[in-house]
């Protein structure tokens, strides 16, 4: 299984929240509520990530 996170800027939050979004997990279901988030101010190239988990057995 692939989990994703994701990292963006100090300037959004979580929707209805003042939570930084920072390895926000990201939801994959057809949910609308989920993976919403604001901006607290407007601005332009501001970092951002998304980090990729593999889980499971190693092969050789």
């Amino acid at each position: 299984p692939v989990r994703a996170f994701l990292t963006l800027a100090s300037n959004t939050v979580v929707k209805d929240s003042q939570k930084s979004v920072t390895r926000q997990p990201l939801r994959t279901t057809k949910d609308l509520n989920h993976n919403i988030f604001r901006s607290n101010n407007s601005g332009n190239n501001y970092p951002g990530h998304i980090d990729f988990e593999v889980s499971g057995k190693k092969t050789h």
